[in-house]
C-alpha cells in the first residue's frame, strides 16, 4: 500500500485531468518489398528477404494541445539505425515535411531483426537499392 496517497473514501468524487487536445492517428503498411537486404542478425545466412510472416506497419500519433505546436510520434517496425547520420537523415527529411522543429517529434523503432537494413554504408551490398 502507498502510505503517501491519501485515501479515498467510497462516494468520494474524483477529479479527473482533462484535455481539449486535438489527436488523430494513423496506421500505414511499409512492409519492405521480398528481395530487399534483411541481414540483420550475425549468424543470419541470408543475405535479403524471402517474405514476411506479418506486415510491417508506421503508426503516426499527433497531438496538438492549446499551445497549438504539434507533437507528433512516429512508430515504426524497422531494425535500428547503425549509423547517426541515417537517423539525422530520415529525422530531417520527415522534420521538413512536416514543418517541425526537432522536439516536435519522437521516431522510435520497434527493433526487428526480420525487417529491413537501415545502413546506407550497405547501399553496395545485395539487396540494396
Amino acid at each position: 500500500m502507498n502510505d503517501t496517497a491519501p485515501a479515498t473514501r467510497l462516494g468520494a468524487r474524483i477529479r479527473i485531468p482533462r484535455t481539449r487536445a486535438r489527436i488523430g492517428i494513423a496506421r500505414r503498411d511499409i512492409t519492405p518489398p521480398v528481395g530487399i537486404r534483411a541481414k540483420n542478425w550475425g549468424p543470419a545466412d541470408w543475405e535479403r528477404s524471402e517474405g514476411a510472416h506479418r506486415p510491417f506497419e508506421l503508426t503516426a500519433l499527433a497531438v496538438i494541445a492549446a499551445d497549438d505546436r504539434p507533437r507528433v510520434l512516429l512508430a515504426v517496425d524497422g531494425t535500428w539505425w547503425r549509423r547517426v547520420a541515417d537517423e539525422q537523415g530520415v529525422r530531417g527529411t520527415i522534420l521538413d515535411a512536416l514543418g517541425l522543429d526537432p522536439d516536435q517529434l519522437m521516431l522510435s523503432l520497434s527493433h526487428t531483426h526480420a525487417g529491413a537494413v537501415l545502413c546506407a554504408a550497405d547501399a553496395h551490398l545485395p539487396g540494396e537499392s
